[in-house]
């Protein structure tokens, strides 16, 4: 497993609240997308998120998204409701999201497009994001 460094990072969508810490987190795994969700959410839950109630895109104490996966591409139906969509939907507006990506791999491409996703982050450098220092 690889982690990318953290990076502070302001808000976006609800921007009247505290900064974010953000970092990619790479490696392999044998579960499904969806079981890996439900993995994901396990931990979130056991990280003390509360979802019923919060404010959408509010402060959070743990939110993990699952970004890639190897170059799958797809949608996924939930049994809980919603979907699962691979890459992450909304990756390519989060410069938050693709910095550390691409801290882990800077010549990763996008599976949808065969764009890099260097390039993408380059048309979002009006968003701050910074190396976090400790």
């Amino acid at each position: 497993m690889d982690m990318a460094p953290f990076y502070e990072t302001a808000p976006q969508d609800v921007v009247d609240q505290p900064d974010f810490l953000n970092t990619v987190v790479s490696g392999y795994t044998t579960l499904s997308p969806v079981n890996l969700l439900q993995f994901v959410h396990r931990l979130e839950h056991e990280g003390d998120r509360v979802r019923e109630g919060a404010i959408p895109k509010g402060p959070r104490t743990l939110d993990i998204d699952i970004l890639m996966y190897g170059n799958t591409v797809g949608t996924w139906a939930l049994p809980q409701g919603g979907e699962l969509t691979i890459p992450h939907r909304s990756m390519h507006q989060r410069l938050f999201v693709l910095e550390p990506l691409l801290a882990l791999s800077p010549k990763l491409i996008d599976p949808r497009d065969g764009e890099p996703w260097a390039l993408k982050a380059s048309r979002l450098l009006d968003q701050r994001v910074k190396l976090y220092e400790t």
